[in-house]
């Protein structure tokens, strides 16, 4: 069996836009473009994690500005502070007065860019992947020295910020 790149009926660029009101938006995407609700996800509080709407012959995705993390939490890579796996949903918070922008995982560490370019890290730290000049485990975020950036992207074992 072939796996396409592009799964069908997506075009190579599908817009995933964070909003504040994720429901409010799809109404009015509804209304103003005609858009047709394909799925939507809620979390565990009502808020959209994540909506896909087809507008024409495009899709469109979006979330309430809210992140959501399950599964595996052995290093605290979830980043709710604590180490205990989650079969649910459950929000994430950055630090007071920060705003997420982009996210990358790296299995046993997470990552975030903030708004004004800052990078945080959070979970294993033992082979200095957190960035912070440090090899011990975070179980909330901590701020990368490297920042500003405007890009971020990881794998297993390492992340990449531009």
């Amino acid at each position: 069996m072939t796996v396409k790149a592009i799964p069908e009926g997506y075009h190579t660029l599908t817009p995933y836009m964070t909003v504040r009101d994720a429901a409010g938006a799809i109404e009015f995407y509804k209304q103003a473009f005609g858009a047709v609700e394909r799925g939507v996800m809620k979390g565990p509080d009502g808020k959209i994690m994540h909506a896909e709407l087809r507008i024409g012959d495009s899709i469109v995705m979006l979330a309430d500005g809210a992140l959501y993390a399950w599964g595996s939490d052995t290093y605290s890579q979830l980043g709710d502070g604590r180490t205990r796996a989650r079969d649910t949903p459950v929000q994430i918070f950055p630090p007071a007065g920060v705003t997420y922008v982009a996210l990358a995982s790296g299995g046993n560490t997470s990552y975030a860019l903030a708004a004004d370019g800052s990078v945080y890290a959070w979970g294993l730290g033992r082979n200095g992947q957190l960035g912070t000049g440090s090899k011990q485990t975070a179980t909330a975020p901590v701020q990368v020295p490297a920042s500003p950036a405007s890009l971020i992207s990881s794998t297993a074992n390492d992340v990449v910020v531009n």
